[in-house]
């Protein structure tokens, strides 16, 4: 790595070894009881995870069995800090020219290259035991809005109406939001993240990325108008919709991790504005119903049916406590939610500990899901979806979180831009966005952790089976999802297949069911 780090013009090689999670803690020579105290005072916190080249928030995707750097291994007097699914080594980028250096180093020596952003990954894509990985948290660039923009390449008429915002590869949402307020005068929004420490310009937005304002604006990746990428062989391109049209298009859906290391993404602002909205987490969902289609600050009568349909079966306080508590708290406050736009104008956290609904995200955890888009058509048979979509979470019975995202709307399902983006059409057809969500902790055997695995998967399967032709949504789905092609994909997925062939023909980028990785062992690192 000595050579690579010579080529880095700005940037460093990290070595994972001295800069994973806990490793000041372990007993050694690299013990340190300082550094072991501020990791022990911010360990579960984001920002902390975000700001360390290997760390995931997620544990689990750190793990390789037992071998692992985590603060609870350094407790056991018998534990080693090991790199588990750590790369051995990381490039902290901070210009386009030590992406491009990384990557020809990486295809001189035949390596696999991962991409991290913030480590808010549940599929572990971000990370992969001897890939070389790119981070991109110091990348270098300023945010920059402008009240119109051309994209490049374009004539003057594909200037846009509304202004816009460019992010690089290194922002966070808690970046984007105070420069959107501040810059806009609080009249125009982005369509973006809940969880304030998602990447902005990562794998959210390139997987599709919902957001509450969804049903009237649509999908983040509606909202894109061009994007920057270095892709496999090196070069920095601009995609948009004049020039480098079908990797916009890939881009645009298609998965974060797979066709290249996107260093910066123009979205659209919309025109709604005064929303303040920061980091709802799972316990959101039933808070949301009240923005149904455009236009409409109201809930559809399907939805509020469904909802009195949970309410009504007894099994739901029974067997599913936790998961449906939320539900009373929706109608408790359900006057409060009568206007969109007065609620969205108030503070996140403030309304969040209001009510009670916020759970949040805390980071640290070791987490599995499992998903299913249920379709808009559903909705007219309330009680039938009701109970199958309590079928579903019932086979995890206390062990499930279950979380719903409202994404239906004319934003998401009569989208103009939905044929420019390559997220399945299960999307334009969707009502809802089930989720089921379970964890464990450090010390689960490997049995239980499996046992906990089978049971999502069943409850998963059961939302499967019930609505076949639909799909899942690419940043949320069980890790076992079969036929995932299908499920992520539909239709636009050997087109993607074809256009990972042309931009990445070596197969540089391999993550975890993402476009090609077919070709692919279950390791990502032997070719099939």
């Amino acid at each position: 790595m000595a050579a690579l780090s010579n080529l880095i013009s700005t940037g460093r090689i990290t070595d994972q070894g001295a800069d994973a999670d806990a490793y000041p803690c372990y007993a050694g020579a690299g013990y340190d009881s300082r550094d072991c105290q501020q990791i022990q005072k911010y360990y579960n916190r984001p920002g902390f995870l975000i700001g360390k080249a290997g760390s995931m928030q997620a544990f689990n995707w750190e793990d390789l069995g037992n071998q692992r750097c985590t603060l609870e291994g350094a407790n056991e007097w018998n534990m080693q800090c090991q790199f588990g699914r750590t790369p051995a080594f990381a490039v902290d980028v901070h210009v386009p020219d030590d992406i491009q250096k990384a990557l020809a180093f990486a295809s001189q020596h035949n390596l696999r290259v991962v991409i991290k952003s913030t480590g808010h990954d549940y599929f572990g894509r971000s990370t992969a035991p001897g890939a070389l990985l790119i981070w991109l948290h110091n990348f270098q660039g300023q945010l920059e809005t402008k009240m119109t923009f051309t994209p490049s390449g374009c004539d003057a008429s594909s200037q846009t109406v509304d202004p816009v915002i460019t992010v690089t590869g290194g922002k966070t949402w808690d970046d984007v939001y105070p420069k959107v307020d501040q810059d806009f005068n609080g009249k125009y929004c982005i369509v973006a993240g809940y969880c304030i420490d998602i990447g902005a310009a990562g794998g959210y937005t390139l997987g599709g990325g919902h957001s509450i304002l969804s049903t009237v604006f649509g999908l983040a990746v509606d909202n894109v108008l061009e994007m920057t990428v270095v892709t496999a062989d090196g070069q920095l391109l601009t995609a948009n919709s004049c020039q480098n049209k079908d990797l916009f298009w890939a881009l645009r859906g298609g998965g974060g991790g797979t066709f290249g290391v996107v260093t910066s993404i123009t979205f659209d602002a919309a025109g709604w504005g005064g929303y303040h909205f920061y980091n709802p987490a799972f316990g959101f969902s039933f808070m949301f119903l009240k923005l149904a289609d455009a236009g409409s600050t109201r809930a559809s009568p399907p939805f509020d049916q469904l909802l009195k349909e949970f309410t009504d079966m007894e099994v739901a306080s029974r067997v599913l406590a936790r998961p449906f508590a939320n539900v009373g708290t929706y109608y408790k406050h359900y006057d409060r939610l009568e206007c969109a736009d007065v609620f969205l104008r108030q503070d996140w956290r403030s309304w969040s500990d209001t009510t009670g609904i916020y759970d949040g995200f805390y980071a640290g955890s070791r987490v599995a899901l499992g998903s299913r888009l249920i379709p808009v058509t559903s909705l007219v048979q309330s009680r039938t979806t009701a109970q199958t979509i309590l079928a579903g979470a019932s086979k995890l019975g206390q062990l499930a979180t279950f979380g719903f995202l409202h994404i239906n709307g004319n934003g998401v399902r009569n989208n103009p831009h939905a044929a420019d983006t390559s997220v399945t059409p299960a999307w334009r057809k969707s009502g809802w966005h089930a989720i089921l969500v379970t964890g464990w902790d450090g010390s689960t055997s490997e049995e239980d952790i499996a046992f906990v695995k089978g049971l999502l998967e069943s409850g998963t399967q059961v939302w499967r089976d019930a609505y076949p032709d639909s799909g899942a949504y690419f940043n949320e789905a069980s890790t076992t999802e079969p036929n995932w092609q299908q499920a992520f994909w539909g239709s636009n997925y050997p087109r993607l297949q074809q256009i990972k062939k042309t931009v990445d023909p070596n197969g540089m980028f391999v993550c975890s069911q993402c476009v090609g990785s077919e070709s692919w062992d279950a390791t990502g690192n032997c070719r099939i």
